[in-house]
């Protein structure tokens, strides 16, 4: 059954295939039904951008803002919403939301004006996503215009990066957690053994094994003393100012005291390392990769998650260095942040207002509903701006986004029509050069989807669709290529024949009659996250929901319910990157309830706003953010308090205000008296041990001593211990004893 409430004639032979679709095991099998019906609503034309307005008739200062966007980006031209964004940013201290659909440059809204602002009057602005490969991608989007900001301020700009494997000091960010072969690797422990192995003969050592990387670096061997690193982030691979060559950077090691005796150097400690700089065009990037670096680089912009942020707004240097310089505030994927976790961010928001005033506040979202609204609470503000593309920036695309909300049967597996649909999307309908993106709610089921669609090709459960000499069904016989072959065919008509699409479809592409395999099939999980970026179909979890511009990706794939309405519409905005396509979305549904919402419900789901739900005055959150603000007080007070300066002050101070602030006076009088532990942050911090640490290896110092003192009494603490001692008495007395008593003893 198809659900429709149109039927453009370019769709029907797709709505007859899928609806007839079933699962054969060969050329003979009829196979069994699995589509228990398809809703398919009314194609949405699609819209695109339409810049209007010449950026030589902009005041000067803003002409110098377009010009830093690199050559072939946007042309001469801006959209009206775009000036508007930049006037504002520029002149008012008024919170803006930009809200604007998918492609219609957003982040040349916001960000060309913030840069101008840091720049000129030494600012900072702290960018902020949800997701460590945006923070690459705005990177690698900044670095493009590295030479243009230059050439304009005559200063480059300086950046810093901060999530996790950014670490408090560059040697670790450098040198901590690298791997070989998913095994760990010491750059100086294992570099030394390599050295130890050829007696020192650098030359003579493999490139590939002195390689190592991890989550930020991949680095190699230069010489004992010396190391080359290579960025190694998503979209960095490359110089964004060039385009060919690598970010490279040279790490220099400490001699080994004492090694040369065996007649050659061994590596010591950790030394400096140079800035990065392209191996091609060989431009400079002022680029900090740890906390410190922030700080002594003073950088201008410093892309995070809010996660990591929320971290260093704990830590009095930072806490201090906002208050002296923060200018920006910027959330780009605003919409992201809602419900219980928004409200968290909303109180974060309100923390970082505490420590500077006159932060400038900026929101960027797709579209959602009432974004004044939301503003208002996310920002905690009474005036917000919402600046949105105006009807003239605004044109209507000769291309549709197309929806199939395919509901299986009551007893197919919905994991079965995935695979039919992922085959004959695969052969037949997405161009060459183009891509399907499908999403999936559990890392087992991308696994499980990839290896079952895998196992289907190599078994060419295909060919007998696609290739004439194969194609039959019910006892019938493809005839060969024909024109206008498909009318009056059994085959054709019953969706059994997926050859003849290319031509009824008028499309530029034939079928493809050879198998998918392990590089046209792809999967990523936030496990992994390293694939193919060209395969022909990519199974992927919620890691590639946020931060996709890939223009050949025109096929997305939904595969049951996700977990909220508004990850659908991200997931859904990863297609239709190129104004030129059609758009293809596929869901594919059970029968439970959350499925069957989405199957009845389709049409409003695809056409209607959504309000975010935000609720940031909730207590219990409340209580949480007024905690941590307390502590991070108590925090500031005891470093600006010491006069004795420690190296450590600042780790020292966090560990006695947080051991003041979770354990009870009653609690320490107990750890005190009965385990000796006097808690001080004096006798955690040389150890780097946790509270938990620390109290278990007391009680077992304790255990110890008493199991000393009962052993002089050959007293055993452990009763099963004493239990076994017993039995081997018994077992060693047995032989002395008449048959009959050692049968009862053993």
């Amino acid at each position: 059954m198809i659900i429709s409430q149109h039927n453009p004639s370019i769709n029907d032979n797709i709505l007859r295939i899928l609806v007839n679709m079933r699962q054969r095991w060969n050329a003979q099998d009829n196979g069994a039904e699995l589509v228990g019906a398809i809703n398919y609503p009314n194609p949405i034309p699609r819209i695109g951008r339409n810049p209007t307005v010449s950026i030589y008739t902009l005041p000067v200062h803003l002409q110098n803002i377009a010009n830093l966007i690199p050559q072939g980006r946007i042309g001469s031209m801006i959209m009206e919403y775009q000036n508007e964004c930049w006037e504002h940013i520029l002149t008012s201290n008024e919170p803006l939301i930009i809200c604007a659909p998918t492609g219609f440059g957003k982040t040349e809204a916001f960000l060309l004006p913030v840069i101008d602002r840091v720049i000129t009057g030494d600012f900072l602005g702290i960018l902020i996503y949800p997701r460590r490969e945006l923070i690459a991608d705005q990177l690698s989007r900044i670095l493009e215009m590295y030479r243009n900001i230059q050439n304009t301020y005559g200063t480059p700009i300086r950046i810093g990066i901060q999530f996790e494997g950014i670490s408090s000091n560059i040697k670790y960010t450098l040198l901590y957690n690298h791997q070989k072969n998913n095994r760990p690797f010491d750059r100086i422990q294992d570099i030394n053994n390599l050295l130890g192995r050829y007696r020192g003969n650098v030359g003579r050592i493999p490139l590939d094994e002195t390689e190592s990387r991890n989550k930020i670096v991949s680095m190699r061997m230069i010489d004992a003393c010396h190391d080359e690193v290579f960025i190694d982030l998503p979209r960095l691979n490359r110089c964004p100012v060039c385009r060919n060559g690598r970010l490279r950077a040279e790490v220099w090691y400490n001699p080994a005291s004492g090694t040369t005796v065996r007649g050659y150097q061994l590596r010591g400690g950790f030394n400096r390392v140079t800035d990065f700089v392209c191996t091609n065009c060989s431009t400079l990037f002022e680029i900090s990769l740890s906390k410190e670096d922030h700080i002594n680089k003073n950088v201008h912009l410093l892309i995070t998650t809010v996660e990591s942020l929320e971290i260093l707004l704990m830590d009095p240097n930072f806490n201090e260095w906002f208050k002296d310089r923060l200018e920006f505030l910027v959330f780009d994927e605003i919409h992201v942040y809602h419900s219980i976790y928004g409200a968290h961010i909303a109180n974060i928001v309100k923390r970082i207002k505490a420590v500077r005033d006159g932060i400038k506040l900026i929101g960027v979202s797709a579209t959602i509903d009432d974004p004044q609204n939301f503003g208002q609470k996310f920002f905690d503000a009474s005036n917000i701006r919402v600046i949105s593309p105006s009807s003239r920036d605004r044109r209507q695309l000769p291309h549709h986004e197309y929806y199939y909300f395919i509901r299986s049967k009551l007893n197919a597996a919905p994991l079965s029509v995935y695979i039919q649909t992922a085959m004959f999307l695969g052969h037949s309908l997405i161009p060459r050069g183009k891509q399907m993106l499908f999403f999936f709610d559990s890392r087992d089921l991308v696994y499980r989807a990839r290896n079952q669609l895998l196992d289907a090709e190599n078994n060419g459960l295909w060919r007998f669709r696609i290739e004439p000499s194969q194609i039959s069904f019910n006892n019938y016989n493809c005839q060969g290529r024909q024109p206008n072959c498909h009318l009056n065919c059994v085959i054709f008509d019953s969706g059994e024949c997926w050859y003849a699409l290319s031509q009824i479809l008028n499309l530029q592409h034939m079928p493809i009659n050879s198998v998918l395999g392990d590089q046209e099939i792809e999967s990523v999980t936030a496990m992994d996250r390293s694939y193919n970026s060209n395969a022909r179909l990519i199974n992927a979890t919620s890691v590639l929901e946020l931060g996709l511009d890939n223009p050949n990706v025109t096929f997305i794939g939904q595969y049951k319910a996700p977990h909220t309405i508004y990850s659908f519409l991200q997931r859904k905005g990863r297609g239709g990157r190129s104004p030129y396509d059609d758009v293809h979305i596929f869901m594919i549904l059970g029968n439970d309830t959350s499925d069957l919402f989405y199957f009845k419900r389709a049409d409003n789901i695809i056409s209607q706003p959504y309000s975010l739900p935000l609720e940031p005055d909730n207590p219990s959150i409340k209580y949480i953010h007024n905690l941590l603000q307390l502590i991070t007080d108590k925090i500031i007070n005891c470093v600006n308090s010491t006069n004795t300066p420690f190296r450590n002050i600042n780790e020292r101070c966090t560990w006695e205000v947080m051991l003041n602030q979770i354990l009870c006076d009653n609690f320490k009088t107990f750890l005190t008296n009965t385990l000796g532990i006097a808690l001080s942050a004096s006798n955690i911090l040389p150890k780097k041990n946790s509270l938990c640490t620390i109290v278990q290896n007391s009680i077992q110092r304790k255990k110890d001593r008493i199991d000393r003192i009962l052993a002089q009494y050959n007293v055993l603490t452990n009763p099963i211990q004493a239990l076994q001692g017993h039995i081997q008495k018994l077992t060693s007395m047995s032989s002395q004893l008449p048959q009959n008593i050692k049968n009862l003893v053993i």
